[in-house]
């Protein structure tokens, strides 16, 4: 995890605290943020050069916060099925978590989509945590295959295809409240292996 200073932890807190209140995070001003971050406007600018930087730090963030505890969790589970539960219950945590990623990126109805904060030419540090959190994804994918339960295929297209809509699946039930979220978790890793195999 990159190391933050306090202040810009403070500030960041305040972005995810507005999150939280669903507010469409390309649509907050410097002044709400410093507000929530219990600080003064010009404060925040002796950390960041532009708002757009401080919302992009704080889904950075948030998203590093949540894939390490969403690694611990992995890393002591023993199984595929347990490992995969582990991602099932991070979904879902997600999707209840006001100040999650996920809600955060919900909260950005004016567009605040992929790219609105990647500078041409220049890699997006969320781009890079999303490929650490599939790498930790096709090793659960590789436990899989070698315990005997899953195949995967050549084509990594349609692997990827499998487990983003499989993973997206649980989200959004669990978002839409339907089933309970051990329900929702049995139905998703049953059409997880009948894809894979």
């Amino acid at each position: 995890m990159n190391k933050y200073s306090e202040k810009e932890i403070q500030i960041f807190s305040g972005v995810l605290k507005l999150a939280g209140q669903g507010m469409d995070l390309s649509r907050i001003t410097a002044r709400q943020i410093a507000d929530a971050a219990g600080m003064g406007k010009a404060t925040i600018y002796d950390y960041f050069p532009s708002k757009e930087e401080i919302v992009s730090g704080a889904m950075l963030y948030s998203l590093e916060k949540q894939r390490r505890q969403f690694g611990r969790a992995v890393a002591g589970a023993a199984d595929f099925k347990s490992k995969m539960m582990c991602v099932y219950d991070g979904v879902i945590d997600s999707v209840e978590n006001s100040s999650s990623l996920f809600n955060m990126a919900m909260a950005a109805k004016g567009g605040m989509g992929p790219g609105s904060f990647h500078k041409e030419g220049k890699s997006c540090p969320l781009e890079g945590a999303a490929k650490n959190f599939f790498t930790v994804i096709y090793s659960i994918l590789d436990c899989g295959r070698q315990e005997g339960c899953i195949n995967l295929p050549a084509d990594r297209v349609y692997s990827d295809m499998v487990i983003i809509g499989n993973i997206f699946a649980v989200g959004k039930e669990a978002k839409e409240g339907r089933e309970s979220h051990s329900r929702i978790k049995a139905k998703a890793f049953e059409m997880l292996v009948k894809a894979l195999s």
